[in-house]
């Protein structure tokens, strides 16, 4: 079984800029974003000051109980209802958590049929038995799935882990199927995708103490500051208007040291190469980014908040 704790909390001698702007860059350069296998010192994971870094020393889902302290306390009844034990003492319902920012109006949104409808009555989650046919996952996002996961990984221990925009939810599914995170949640704005993750998950017999949901906007993330340890957001920087205030949204999510791993094709607001791309990472707050143009036709960013 997983057996998830803190580590002790070390103090780390504080790197001069000359010494700690490299540092980070060969980090990226290590990962460089190809298939092949990646290194990444310690060191790059936790940069000056004191930091406490969970780390899972098995292969089990984990049990959940760090997701709470992850969401930001406007909606620690919402994740209660939907992801804690409840009254009846029966495990978590596994429903899907309505997270989005109050005031926000998405009528004029390109997906707005899927963002404003949800059943009236939510249906408790329903893992699928052993003999569940195995699922036929889409070949060409294997090798972003395996790069983000050694750029996650390296330290030992994923930590807490969100897919944002997760679509049908192939990452946010995959990790949690590894055991190797403490916590995973997948973030969408479309309920109809949340609702196509959870079914997925079911049949690949994962439980929602394994991966919770939440519709959520990534503009305004629901999180705590600095309580997440990874964040994916696949395939999406193209799709938003401001890429921007997610990137600044995701920073602050994620703890000194957190990591990202994004695509999207070529076409992202305000970018005209990966140079751009790297730089508005930075301008949104990420200590160090690197990103690159693959096939002419999308980029890839890593990321990493100082």
């Amino acid at each position: 079984s997983m057996v998830c704790h803190p580590v002790r909390s070390r103090r780390l001698q504080v790197l001069s800029k000359a010494v700690l702007i490299p540092t980070l860059a060969a980090a990226l350069v290590a990962v460089a974003l190809k298939t092949g296998l990646v290194f990444v010192p310690k060191s790059v994971a936790n940069v000056g000051g004191t930091v406490t870094r969970r780390r899972c020393l098995a292969s089990a889902p984990a049990d959940g109980s760090d997701i709470f302290g992850v969401i930001a306390e406007a909606w620690q009844d919402e994740a209660q209802r939907c992801w804690g034990d409840g009254m009846d003492g029966g495990g978590p319902a596994g429903f899907i958590a309505e997270m989005l920012p109050a005031g926000r109006d998405y009528s004029n949104h390109q997906d707005s049929q899927n963002i404003v409808f949800r059943p009236p009555e939510q249906r408790r989650w329903k893992t699928q038995p052993d003999g569940a046919r195995p699922l036929q996952e889409e070949v060409t996002r294997e090798a972003d799935l395996n790069r983000a996961q050694r750029f996650f990984l390296d330290d030992g221990g994923g930590g807490i882990v969100a897919d944002i925009g997760c679509g049908d939810g192939f990452f946010a599914r995959r990790f949690a199927k590894s055991g190797s995170f403490e916590q995973v949640i997948a973030i969408d704005l479309s309920w109809a995708s949340l609702e196509l993750t959870r079914d997925l998950a079911e049949r690949m017999v994962l439980s929602p103490r394994d991966l919770v949901l939440a519709q959520a906007d990534a503009e305004q993330l629901p999180f705590q500051e600095s309580s997440l340890d990874c964040a994916m957001w696949a395939m999406g920087m193209h799709l938003v208007d401001a890429p921007a205030a997610v990137l600044a949204s995701v920073c602050r999510s994620l703890r000194p040291g957190g990591r990202l791993f994004a695509t999207g094709y070529s076409s992202v607001q305000g970018c005209a190469s990966a140079d751009d791309l790297a730089q508005l990472a930075k301008d949104a707050g990420f200590m160090e980014a690197m990103a690159r143009e693959e096939g002419g036709i999308r980029y890839a960013l890593l990321a990493l908040r100082g």
